[in-house]
């Protein structure tokens, strides 16, 4: 999941939605969607604001940057 701004969260949850873990998250202005890519265990988070698509690994941290 993810909080969209002020502060951008990326905030893992177990299959009830129990917080395991949440990570500030600072590569963008503010974090609009959030989809996980199964076939290379990323994520893909777009930044409407930022104007940019970014995947990163499961942790949030970012591997690459997309216009």
């Amino acid at each position: 999941m993810l909080n969209e701004k002020n502060p951008g969260l990326l905030i893992k949850a177990d299959s009830s939605f129990n917080e395991l873990s949440r990570k500030v998250i600072t590569f963008a202005d503010d974090y609009s969607d959030i989809f996980y890519a199964i076939d290379d265990n990323t994520l893909w988070i777009l930044s409407d604001e930022s104007k940019r698509v970014f995947q990163t690994d499961l942790n949030g941290n970012k591997l690459k940057e997309f216009l």
